[in-house]
This record gives structure tokens, C-alpha cells and sequence, in this order.
């Protein structure tokens, strides 16, 4: 199914995602920050991100042991991503992708909980379904290290 976005992506809609991944470090205190993906606006109705996320506050909120691997991976120049919080994990009894899926589902609730103002919007091609405006969904696409272009927010 095709649609497309309502309005602009400007200044309000930047504090909207801004606002939701403050919130959301409240609840996963590692989150530091966010930026838009590389490929932020490949689809009508999502809005990709990634987190910046500080590995020694993962390790401390999941109790896990993170690889050697992944630290110096992490502490190094280069930009570094995941696409699961745990993969950098040496050995966990937590589910991966369903540590994943909590932090997600809270960014969703939260951004779809922020008022209108500070959200982007999206409408279907379909006649029929084209009677509604709806919210578009943030994906987190990434964890990564450090932010990668010049648009991203530090919380």
C-alpha cells in the first residue's frame, strides 16, 4: 500500500523525536542521544533513527559482561552499530531481540503519545483509507557509538 507524508519534517518535528528519546532514557538510561538514519525517509509512514547509546551504561542497567570485542570496537574512531542492545553482550540469559522489542515499543508509546504538533503524519493512497491522517512510526534501525552526521541530539 502506498501514501504519503503530510507537511513538512522541520524544527518541531525534530524536538517531537527529541522529546520522545529524552523520555525513553529515563526508562533505558544508557540512551545518550539520537540521529536520523542514513535512509531516515525510505518510507512514508517511518521515520528511522538511530540511538547513541553508551555501552558501560548498558552493561551496568542489564547486568551483563560485554566482549572485549565490542569495547574496543565501541571505544574506537570508528562509527560502530548493532541492531539488537545485546548483541555486545559476552554471554546473557536475556532475550535479545525481546530487550529490542521492549525498548521500541516504549519509543513507539511515547512518540505516539506527543501532541500532534511535534509529529509527522501520513496519509494512504487508497480513497478509502485516505480519510485519516495517522502518526508516522519511529524505527530505531540502529544502536550505534557515536553519531554519524550533523543532525543528531544529545540528550
Amino acid at each position: 500500500m502506498e501514501g504519503y507524508r503530510i507537511g513538512e519534517f522541520g524544527e518541531k518535528q525534530m524536538k517531537g523525536i527529541n522529546l520522545a528519546v529524552k523520555a525513553l532514557a529515563k526508562k533505558f538510561p544508557f540512551v545518550t542521544g539520537w540521529e536520523l538514519s542514513d535512509n531516515w525517509d525510505s518510507h512514508f509512514n517511518i521515520i528511522n533513527i538511530n540511538l547513541i547509546v553508551d555501552l558501560e551504561k548498558v552493561r551496568e542497567y542489564y547486568n551483563v559482561e560485554i566482549s572485549d570485542y565490542w569495547i574496543d570496537r565501541w571505544n574506537s574512531d570508528e562509527i560502530e552499530d548493532t541492531s539488537y542492545i545485546l548483541s555486545t553482550a559476552y554471554k546473557t540469559d536475556l532475550d535479545n531481540l525481546a530487550e529490542t522489542n521492549k525498548i521500541r515499543k516504549k519509543m513507539d508509546d511515547i512518540y505516539s503519545s506527543l501532541p500532534d504538533d511535534f509529529c509527522m503524519f501520513y496519509r494512504f493512497d487508497d480513497a478509502e483509507l485516505n480519510k485519516f491522517e495517522n502518526k508516522c512510526f519511529i524505527n530505531i534501525r540502529y544502536y550505534v557509538n557515536k553519531p554519524s552526521q550533523n543532525i543528531y541530539y544529545s540528550i
